[in-house]
């Protein structure tokens, strides 16, 4: 008796379950047509780069954060990295512009922005505010970074 009535059960959750997934199936087929990764990508960074030109620096952040989480091998890494740093440092966040040049001059160094990137890691440690009693490390960087 078991047997038949697990039998009947199985049965009727397989039989429920094709139905739910040739639901699903039939509801995705009729929808917009899907964007490949890199076009999604490109959507994503053109949105990145018009909340800098609205001066949101920090949605503009977020969305570059997801961009270079989601966009490897894209093309839009090297500029993605970029607009983050200048994200912080239009936002007068010394230390994370600072480290955001530094990983783009690291990952870059031969990209045409590597100097500009340079120059505003310079400026970066040398606008971090002194604080008496801390080590010098930001300004000896911001030395080195002029030189």
């Amino acid at each position: 008796m078991f047997k038949k009535l697990f039998q009947k059960s199985f049965s009727q959750v397989t039989l429920s379950s094709a139905a739910l997934l040739s639901f699903l199936l039939l509801g995705c087929a009729g929808g917009d047509k899907l964007q490949s990764r890199t076009e999604q990508c490109q959507a994503d960074f053109k949105e990145s780069k018009k909340l800098m030109l609205g001066e949101d620096y920090f949605d503009a952040r977020e969305a570059l954060h997801g961009l270079l989480a989601n966009c490897t091998g894209t093309g839009f890494m090297e500029e993605g990295q970029f607009l983050l740093a200048e994200s912080y440092f239009l936002g007068e966040e010394w230390i994370e512009a600072y480290s955001e040049y530094n990983i783009f001059i690291n990952h870059y160094p031969s990209s045409p922005q590597a100097p500009l990137a340079t120059y505003k890691k310079g400026l970066s440690a040398w606008s971090h505010d002194y604080v008496p009693g801390r080590d010098e490390t930001y300004t000896n960087d911001a030395v080195k970074a002029f030189d």
